[in-house]
């Protein structure tokens, strides 16, 4: 039997190791040796999931105290999460492009922006969407 054989997960020819040349059918690149552990620990995982009742059991535990656990956090990540007003952020937004410190000046800009605005979408709602 010769040394070099080809990988079965990438295709490209390798050296097998001298003392596991019947079995070695994948070479030792990274990429290669992680589908393969991928591929025994799922055909071994299906086998004592459909076999073991206690391991089905344990993983279906597992996962719905990981769904608990995950629920619990984006609730509290939620209650938790900062009120942005948007008014507040395009106040400082136009503040800082006008370079503007008054918040006089900086309202009557708001004003004038916002009259702009509705001009140019009461246009587009006669006209229609541009294609």
């Amino acid at each position: 039997m010769s040394d070099s054989s080809i990988c079965a997960a990438c295709g490209k020819p390798f050296v097998r190791c001298r003392y596991n040349s019947n079995h070695q059918k994948f070479c030792r690149r990274s990429a290669c040796v992680r589908r393969r552990k991928q591929a025994r620990q799922r055909t071994s995982h299906n086998r004592r999931y459909h076999e073991d009742e206690d391991y089905r059991e344990g993983k279906r535990q597992k996962s719905r105290e990981y769904m608990r656990v995950r629920r619990r956090k984006e609730r509290a990540a939620k209650k938790d999460a900062i009120e942005i007003n948007p008014i507040d952020i395009l106040t400082g937004v136009v503040a800082q492009l006008t370079d503007e410190e008054d918040p006089m000046t900086v309202r009557e800009r708001l004003r004038a922006y916002s009259a702009r605005g509705r001009q140019l979408s009461h246009i587009c709602s006669i006209t229609g969407p541009v294609p």
